[in-house]
């Protein structure tokens, strides 16, 4: 990052943020026009980065305010990221992901139970193996990293774009926002491959923007490096490149399509080899997860990411993303152009494609950030302009606007982050939306470490439980809920399609239930159930949620507890755990 985030002229941004301006009345920000003008003369035509920078002098009697302000939205983003950021282990996607990377490098007998290769590119892995490396398997520590590098690196880089792009008081605000926002810190403590794709696309982003500014085509290069890392991490980040081929081509920049070659070699130079080496070594294998990613039926109704936003933003937020979503297209400057394309192409894609999951929109949270500061900013100039307000000071007035939502912000991640184990996260309301936190797996998993043998295998409701068995327990498992058609199922998992005979042939020891995949399908929680209750398992561990905490028991769980798993040990299948033979729930 260059010198001048945090140089002396921020104080004239915190004199316009905290006092206004001074004498004279400063205009609302514009967007930079990011027009590259033919020689002769060869110049890029910008509206300068805030008027009030000739004019810092005026405010040195509040210096480095900016400074502060910034230092403190990134203290509050990472005390929100790292606070009681282990009280949880890591749910199935997380497991997943950190048991490849122990897999990939070699880190303990992580090899024995994750394959390399799943349906996801190998960046966030790889960084999860080094973490290993140097720690051991420690879900705290690639929890950390993530959240850190990742995530509170997120909130940095949009400092940085939206500063480009419009202003420091923009950047801030945006900054804010995207710091305090639940959705981004509940994404952002997780060890998830949508977490690293946002921020190598916002550095990506950032360098176009650059290229264009500055005229220089080496930040094209630099631009789709970064597009690339994204797209080593999630396959979806393929789509940065038609979004800022588009911007580059079609915008008031009017970049060569042969400028922009070079720059397109590069980025297939580094994202192009992981489906070819798929397609090269293992090309049933890979033909088997693309044919389940493009046939997989809707999981959610049309509503699910407005309803996210909601729960996890609030109406506020959404309310100013709208009314920014309406400024950028009724200005459509260069620089409001691309935040359009941004939100446009992604939010198109993610509502079209079948399958829609919690983090999805986790890859266009900074352009949202951006365009509800935008809105602010033009919310603060029309009242002032209907109020006639000769000596406003809009630069206080935005930050008033976003101090208020950044405090209810606050409250609501602060709530969520201090929740316990068990504890159902709401945010601002119930619109029907669950984090599953899968609490109590941890302990499940350390309990099948400690007490089985370590060629016992299990069988679940669903494959969620399962992974997290097998990073955190080391042992092997299958689901009833596997379908035996290979077009309906995740490849990486194998379906069960007998386990009467299964138990019976001694291929499987134990019976473990949990209320998570139970939740998700009743007519695979009945048939499991019926199983223990058939072949007379016996109760020999067992989870249950106390208010918002989690306590495990070895045998049943007290009468009348919220139980959220129980594992019953089949008899005959030479198992020394012991246990009663209770159901166990009701």
């Amino acid at each position: 990052m260059t010198n001048d985030l945090l140089d002396d002229d921020m104080a004239s941004a915190l004199a316009d943020l905290l006092l206004g301006p001074m004498p004279t009345e400063v205009p609302e920000p514009a967007p930079i026009d990011l027009v590259v003008i033919p020689d002769p003369p060869r110049e890029v035509v910008a509206v300068p980065d805030i008027e009030v920078r000739s004019d810092s002098t005026r405010w040195r009697r509040v210096p480095g305010m900016h400074s502060v302000l910034f230092v403190f939205t990134m203290a509050v983003g990472l005390v929100l990221r790292v606070v009681n950021l282990n009280a949880v282990g890591l749910n199935s996607d997380e497991a997943v992901y950190a048991g490849q990377g122990g897999s990939l490098l070699g880190v303990s007998d992580l090899n024995e139970h994750f394959s390399i290769f799943r349906a996801h590119p190998l960046l966030l892995q790889f960084v999860s193996g080094t973490v290993f490396h140097i720690t051991g398997p420690s879900d705290h520590a690639i929890r950390l990293v993530v959240a850190v590098v990742f995530g509170l690196g997120s909130v940095v880089a949009t400092y940085r774009l939206a500063t480009l792009l419009y202003d420091r008081t923009i950047g801030l605000a945006a900054a804010a926002l995207l710091a305090v926002l639940p959705y981004h810190v509940i994404i952002s403590r997780q060890v998830l491959v949508d977490v690293p794709m946002a921020f190598f696309a916002i550095l990506g982003v950032t360098a176009a923007v650059k290229a264009v500014k500055d005229d220089d085509r080496r930040y094209l290069f630099l631009a789709f490096f970064w597009c690339a890392l994204s797209a080593i991490s999630k396959e979806v980040a393929v789509l940065l490149v038609p979004m800022l081929g588009a911007w580059l081509i079609t915008g008031p920049a009017k970049i060569k399509i042969r400028r922009l070659i070079g720059p397109s070699l590069l980025f297939a130079a580094i994202a192009a080899p992981f489906p070819i080496t798929r397609l090269i070594n293992q090309p049933g294998n890979a033909s088997r997860f693309f044919l389940w990613q493009f046939t997989r039926d809707p999981n959610h109704s049309p509503d699910y990411f407005a309803r996210v936003i909601l729960q996890f933003s609030g109406w506020s937020f959404l309310g100013l993303l709208l009314v920014g979503m309406a400024v950028l297209a009724a200005r459509r400057s260069s620089a409001d152009q691309l935040v359009l394309w941004w939100l446009g192409l992604f939010g198109l894609f993610f509502q079209f494609w079948p399958t829609k999951l919690f983090p999805y929109l986790f890859l266009i949270l900074p352009a949202m950030a951006i365009a509800a500061a935008l809105a602010a900013a033009r919310l603060v100039g029309v009242l002032t302009s209907l109020l006639k307000m000769q000596k406003a000071r809009p630069s206080r007035a935005i930050g008033t606007v976003i101090g208020a939502l950044v405090v209810s912000l606050i409250i609501s991640s602060g709530g969520i982050v201090l929740a316990g184990p068990a504890a159902e996260l709401d945010g601002f309301g119930d619109f029907d939306i669950e984090v599953q936190t899968f609490a109590g797996s941890r302990e499940f998993g350390e309990w099948a470490f400690d007490n089985t043998p370590t060629n016992s295998r299990f069988v679940t409701i669903g494959p969620s439980l399962g992974n997290i068995l097998r990073f955190y327990g080391r042992r092997d498992s299958v689901a009833l809920s596997v379908s035996p058609d290979p077009a309906k199922r995740n490849p990486a998992y194998v379906p069960l399609p007998n386990p009467n005979l299964a138990m019976r042939q001694m291929s499987v020891h134990y019976i473990v239930w949990d209320a998570y995949s139970a939740d998700r399908s009743a007519f695979y929680n009945k048939r499991l159930r019926d199983l223990a209750r058939k072949l007379g398992g016996e109760i020999v561990f067992s989870v249950y949620a106390d208010g918002e905490r989690i306590v495990s028991v070895n045998g049943p769980a007290p009468d009348g507890a919220d139980i959220r798993i129980v594992v019953w040990d089949v008899p005959g299948a030479g198992t020394t755990t012991g246990g009663d033979r209770q159901e166990g729930i009701s």
